[in-house]
Parts: C-alpha cells; structure tokens; sequence
C-alpha cells in the first residue's frame, strides 16, 4: 500500500466511525453527559495515538524528509507573506486596530485541517 492508501483507509474507518456516533447521538441512544465524555476520550487519547500508528507505518527516505522539510519551510514562508499582504491591505484601507484582525483572516482561511496552508 502506499501511503495515500494507508491514508485513505484509516481516514475512511475513522469517517465510519464518527458517523456511528453522530447517529447514536440523534437517535438518543447516547445521553448528552456521556456524549461529553465520548468527545473527550476520542479527541484527548484515540486521535493522537491514530496519528501516531498512521505515522509509525511509513517507510521513511531521505526524499520524504526532503519533501517534508520543503513542506515545512515552504508553509511559512507562505503565511509570512500572506501576514504582510494584510498588514499592507489594513494600512492601505485605514482599518482601526480593532480591525485589523484581516491580518489574520487571510492566514488562518488558507489553512485546511492537516494545518498547513492548502494551495
């Protein structure tokens, strides 16, 4: 399998997953109280141990960790000049320091869920 596919398949489970849960929660079959439990069990201990059995699985390279530090670099670089294209944009419409949060509307809209800027 390559890793899109190992991807993929523990991404389609995890999807399975919390479509199970959605529908117990609608149907009622899972209280209000224990749902806040569920939610902090999944997010705090079963997402971050997903991760690293996902990451763990790769068969790693030089070029993979080229690519990755290119990534890494690459993705700042980008939010860095999408901060000073809002910083020049709120100067150049005098938006007050209150507004000014457009700074960081043109970052934060860029990032998709893995956290780096979706191009």
């Amino acid at each position: 399998m390559t890793g899109f596919e190992i991807i993929l398949d523990k991404v389609a489970v995890l999807g399975l997953l919390t479509l199970i849960g959605f529908i117990a929660y609608k149907i009622k079959l899972v209280p209000p109280e224990v749902k806040t439990g569920i939610e902090k069990l999944v997010f705090n201990l079963t997402l971050p141990v997903f991760i690293f059995t996902t990451i763990s699985g790769f068969e790693y390279s030089g070029e993979l960790l080229h690519n990755g530090l290119l990534v890494f670099v690459l993705s700042y670089a980008f939010l860095a000049l999408q901060y000073g294209l809002g910083w020049i944009t709120s100067r150049a419409f005098r938006l007050d320091r209150k507004k000014c949060c457009a700074q960081f509307a043109y970052n934060i809209r860029e990032c998709g869920i893995s956290g780096l800027p979706t191009y």
